[in-house]
């Protein structure tokens, strides 16, 4: 992850991420202070803390292409980000800049350090959840369910071979 520092003569940054500007993709030479806000809000009074870029947390290229990623680590309703947020008081925001998915944490200028360790830590065990076992229990469930698609295409192709040979 990465610790976002204020710059000294800012007293807070914009307010939205310019996700047209950022340089996310792992072994980015960016610059933290090069990030750009625009786009999605943070709270008022609340600064960027740190930022965890999915893909140096998990093997995103393992996963099947059709695996909904962004869905699991937001959750039904972002519940999986509210969560952290009600634990620790950090906000989480999932953004996704030129394909690379990463979480933004913020909070209060006065946050304390065992909150945000504490919200960093929650956020890579959800990563480390969803791209193991929630992605090999989806595959699974996947896998299933084209074998009962292929069976059923069998079955109806087999009834309409016979229906066929019926006729004749």
């Amino acid at each position: 992850y990465t610790l976002l520092m204020p710059d000294a003569n800012e007293d807070k940054l914009p307010d939205t991420w310019d996700d047209a500007e950022c340089d996310t993709s792992a072994g980015s030479d960016a610059a933290d202070e090069d990030l750009q806000l625009q786009g999605e809000s943070l709270s008022r009074g609340s600064v960027e803390k740190a930022l965890i870029k999915i893909s140096e947390h998990a093997d995103i290229h393992r996963l099947h292409p059709a695996f909904p990623l962004r869905d699991m680590l937001l959750g039904s309703e972002e519940e999986n980000l509210r969560f952290i947020t009600r634990e620790t008081g950090i906000q989480l925001a999932l953004r996704d800049a030129k394909g690379e998915l990463a979480f933004h944490l913020s909070g209060p200028d006065e946050t304390e350090e065992r909150q945000l360790d504490r919200a960093l830590q929650m956020a890579k065990d959800l990563i480390t959840v969803v791209t193991t076992e929630s992605s090999n229990q989806w595959e699974a469930i996947e896998m299933e369910r084209k074998r009962e698609e292929r069976k059923a295409k069998k079955e109806a192709e087999e009834a309409e071979s016979k229906r066929r040979a019926a006729e004749e």
